[in-house]
């Protein structure tokens, strides 16, 4: 059974409050903005590392601090060692990776490699066009 994009960023945002702030671990031959090939280069040097697929999730807020109830999504990968941990291999501003928790790909129903390619980056829920009609539907 297939879900539509929608539903599937619903459920992942409902499932913000489990995500995990990732520890960043230094690696040398690593680029910033490419974590897909960081993490196959990473995994070819350590097979016994794997990698893990998701998202990247924060929260946007008012100038208050206040939320604004829109999730700014980013398609993303990191390792995960033989104990189970994650590690982000990929280089990244500090301030951007702390206000970032990362979420795990879980739906089986949906591709995870068919979402990267058209959900690279997004907001949810979707930031209509002028003439109401959302961007990813």
């Amino acid at each position: 059974m297939s879900i539509s994009h929608s539903d599937y960023f619903r459920r992942l945002v409902d499932r913000h409050q489990d995500g995990v702030r990732v520890l960043y671990f230094e690696f040398g031959p690593g680029e910033a903005a490419k974590c897909y090939e960081n993490v196959d280069r990473f995994t070819a040097l350590y097979p016994d590392h794997k990698p893990a697929h998701g998202w990247l999730l924060t929260q946007l807020a008012n100038a208050d601090g206040s939320s604004t109830g829109i999730y700014r999504i980013i398609c993303h990968s990191v390792v995960r060692r033989p104990n189970g941990e994650l590690i982000d291999v990929p280089p990244m501003d500090e301030r951007d990776r702390g206000s970032y928790v990362f979420l795990e790909h879980a739906d089986l129903d949906v591709a995870f490699e068919s979402l990267k390619i058209r959900f690279a980056e997004l907001y949810y829920p979707p930031i209509t066009d002028l003439f109401g009609q959302s961007p990813h539907a």
